[in-house]
């Protein structure tokens, strides 16, 4: 934290951007920051930092305390509840999961200690990817071509098309997690992210994983 703030005041930062390596962004950030002036910060999804917008260097300050307080034990109310979310993932729901980022990023906005906006919303007919194989951002449905979403490409830039409607919204970044950044190369060309003989050998093997199972199944009678 001492560091941080030797860095920010020495070079003057208040407002900032934030992304993940895993994200192309296709738009005016100095523009962009105009739709979020009347909040502090961005996430995605309710919980997700892999975009953010800081408008200010108080609510990064303020997300910081929080995040330490709940380790160092003087906030024990919100560690009992990140404790909680851990337990139900490993051990109730037998899930995979940990405590991350977006653990602590989804309770700080649930508390309302600023004024948080979520990117995946739909401003003047665009939008932020909260995950390139994700179906729904939100409350937002978006048509799929295998497993990630499909892309239109207009004017060089990328489009999604809603599930309800059909109506083409722009997206200002897209998100590429996990195994998914293999697909970055072929949107920089402007294709769709995954070809065709991927999604058939998928396919394929989907296949031939039913047949083995089915296989082994009658085996063991």
């Amino acid at each position: 934290m001492v560091d941080f703030k030797k860095f920010r005041y020495r070079k003057k930062i208040d407002k900032f951007l934030l992304v993940d390596t895993d994200i192309m962004i296709f738009c005016d950030i100095k523009k962009e920051f105009d739709k979020f002036k009347d909040y502090d910060f961005t996430i995605s999804f309710e919980q997700s930092p892999h975009c953010i917008f800081f408008n200010n260097q108080e609510s990064l300050i303020d997300f910081c305390k929080f995040f330490m307080d709940i380790y160092a034990g003087k906030n024990d109310e919100d560690y009992f509840r990140i404790k909680k979310h851990y337990t139900d993932l490993k051990i109730s729901n037998k899930l995979g999961g940990n405590v991350c980022d977006m653990t602590f990023f989804k309770l700080f906005k649930s508390k309302g200690y600023r004024k948080i906006f979520d990117t995946t919303e739909i401003i003047n007919g665009s939008t932020y990817d909260n995950n390139i194989n994700c179906s729904f951002d939100n409350k937002y449905g978006y048509k799929m071509r295998f497993w990630v979403k499909k892309i239109f490409w207009i004017n060089r830039l990328p489009y999604c098309e809603l599930i309800e409607g059909g109506k083409k919204i722009k997206f200002n970044t897209l998100h590429f997690p996990g195994s998914n950044k293999k697909y970055i190369k072929r949107i920089y060309y402007h294709k769709q992210a995954v070809p065709i003989n991927e999604a058939v050998m998928n396919f394929c093997e989907r296949i031939k994983n039913k047949i083995k199972k089915i296989l082994t199944n009658n085996y063991a009678y």
